[in-house]
């Protein structure tokens, strides 16, 4: 493949979110041009627009049109719904964003799954190889567009990335925030034996595994996990509930 390197375009997907916006700035910070698949308009966003969404096949094909890469991290994530709902956003949006990015000559394709798809893993640290347990009907979408991609390697020119995030923190994240609140307190809560590992990733580092996971060449129908450089375990089976630090 020919390298992708500014000023190219990329067509971005879930720019309004967290993980995409961070991308989003990544990729103006290299000098790359990005389109980006917005529901409504935001008047914030710094970039092209297309408006509409992951059902509408002609926003899909405006998306992608002259597009030499697609980071795909849109999704259908963690909110009350039906299993249905989930795979119609998260597997069938997928399959057609790919659909239309083969088409109009997308060189690579690069798409957010999870951690998630891997379950409650036996023996930590795992890797790419563990094996799937999906726990909910987000992990199961996810995993179910992942199949799609990795159908998809292979049957033309256009390159196909997984990556799989660990657990997002940093600034502007909200899941993480009021244990934070509480460690700026000197406080935590224990619950349950404090047996399990949770393995994060700061925001800026993420962003930064996208951009690789865009242009390093040599990794068509990969799939990375993207977490913290460095792992340690921390076990507090032993300490007691509600524990000040």
């Amino acid at each position: 493949m020919r390298a992708i390197t500014p000023p190219q375009l990329i067509a971005l997907t879930g720019a309004s979110g967290l993980l995409g916006g961070a991308i989003a700035k990544r990729l103006r910070q290299a000098g790359f041009r990005v389109r980006c698949l917005l529901r409504r308009p935001e008047p914030t966003w710094q970039g092209e627009t297309v408006l509409g969404d992951l059902a509408d096949r002609a926003a899909l094909g405006e998306l992608v049109k002259g597009a030499s890469g697609v980071l795909h991290v849109a999704a259908m994530y963690r909110s009350d719904g039906p299993r249905e709902e989930f795979m119609s956003v998260n597997r069938d949006g997928t399959e057609r964003l790919l659909w239309a990015a083969q088409e109009s000559g997308v060189r690579r394709f690069v798409y957010c799954s999870t951690i998630g798809v891997h379950g409650s893993v036996r023996v930590t640290p795992s890797n790419e190889d563990a094996p799937f347990d999906p726990q909910d009907a987000y992990q199961e979408s996810k995993l179910a567009a992942e199949r799609i991609c990795i159908g998809a390697v292979g049957k033309g020119p256009m390159e196909i990335v997984i990556l799989r995030p660990c657990g997002i923190y940093g600034p502007g994240d909200t899941r993480l925030l009021k244990m934070f609140t509480m460690l700026q307190k000197r406080m935590f809560v224990q619950i349950g034996e404090g047996s399990a590992n949770f393995h994060p990733v700061f925001i800026d580092d993420l962003a930064e595994g996208f951009m690789r996971g865009l242009t390093v060449p040599g990794v068509d129908g990969e799939i990375f996990i993207l977490g913290a450089a460095d792992y340690t375990p921390r076990i507090f089976a032993k300490q007691p509930a509600g524990n000040f630090l």
